[in-house]
């Protein structure tokens, strides 16, 4: 949840690219103590994750995946 958090307050809100976004919001997370071990140690793959999370096509995919389960 601090992860997200940290998110909102502190990268959407200044408007910077996304990876370097995703850089940000770990190294704040580490700095504040929020899943600092888990983050030091998976860096890389949280970076992965938070990335396809973020491109076009994962958004346009999660979506359509809305739309249906609100349909049926």
């Amino acid at each position: 949840m601090d992860f997200c958090r940290i998110w909102d307050e502190h990268v959407l809100k200044a408007k910077i690219p996304e990876q370097k976004a995703v850089a940000v919001t770990i190294d704040l997370c580490i700095q504040r103590g929020y899943l600092a071990e888990y983050l030091q140690e998976h860096r890389a793959e949280v970076e992965k994750i938070m990335m396809t999370m973020l491109s076009a096509e994962y958004v346009k995919m999660a979506s359509e995946r809305t739309e249906k389960i609100k349909e049926g």
